[in-house]
């Protein structure tokens, strides 16, 4: 029997919000492109079929304060709005009760893992909050983590094989400079990637105009997995084949 090779997993986890709802739909749809280029070709992956969701939650919600870079600020913010908030033992996770009909969107990405025993995949989501009624909370990114007292949407985080990270910051960066220009996150660092991707985003921007730079420079990022998938996917297999036992 051969070994399963495991990579290193790095957490990550990121802060945001896009209060344009046009704007919001607009990301979700492109990358949507993403789905589409991890399902075809030579990968050959068993995917979800629909990637895209809409979830209407019931109240009330509690909205960790960590959804927020600046936690501080955010619990002022709610309670000037005159929003609930609850103060627990630990500060960091101090939170705002939402009393109306709210609802999360977004869209489920599979990110390529290449694994001795065969192509698997992991699932990034970018969630939004629709909530028109609260300004503060309306378009932040978020996680669903239900509890046995509720719904508790919290700071949105991923586990990372350490293959993606580069590409994946990448893709951060490219929604930081499009579509949310407060989108922070936290990998190894603070804005990993961020100081090596900005000016080159920011280039062809310039070059081209906004339009056309955010799908050119989809397009090359779409064309950066590609490459990768396929590359990672032929060191795994030979990784396997160096795993094997003589005379498997």
């Amino acid at each position: 029997m051969s070994r399963v090779l495991l990579m290193p997993l790095v957490p990550v986890e990121w802060t945001g919000q896009c209060p344009d709802s046009e704007a919001r739909e607009r990301l979700i749809a492109q990358l949507g492109l993403l789905t589409t280029e991890s399902r075809s070709g030579r990968l050959r992956q068993s995917l979800r079929n629909r990637l895209r969701f809409k979830q209407a939650l019931e109240c009330p919600v509690t909205v960790s304060s960590r959804v927020a870079s600046d936690t501080t600020a955010f619990v002022k913010a709610a309670m000037k709005a005159e929003l609930a908030v609850t103060h627990l033992m630990d500060a960091r996770r101090e939170s705002v009760i939402v009393p109306t009909g709210i609802e999360v969107h977004g869209i489920e990405l599979p990110l390529y893992e290449p694994r001795a025993g065969g192509p698997k995949t992991s699932h990034f989501r970018l969630a939004f909050l629709n909530a028109r009624d609260w300004p503060l909370l309306d378009g932040r990114l978020v996680q669903i983590d239900s509890t046995i007292a509720g719904t508790r949407l919290a700071r949105p985080s991923v586990h990372l094989e350490s293959h993606l990270e580069d590409w994946f910051f990448l893709l951060l960066c490219w929604m930081r400079q499009f579509f949310i220009p407060d989108l922070r996150w936290h990998g190894r660092m603070e804005m990993q990637g961020h100081e090596d991707y900005r000016d080159v985003l920011t280039g062809v921007e310039t070059a081209l105009g906004r339009e056309r730079a955010e799908r050119a420079s989809l397009e090359s990022i779409l064309a950066t997995y590609a490459q990768h998938a396929e590359h990672w996917r032929r060191t795994a297999r030979g990784q396997a084949a160096e795993c094997r036992p003589i005379g498997e």
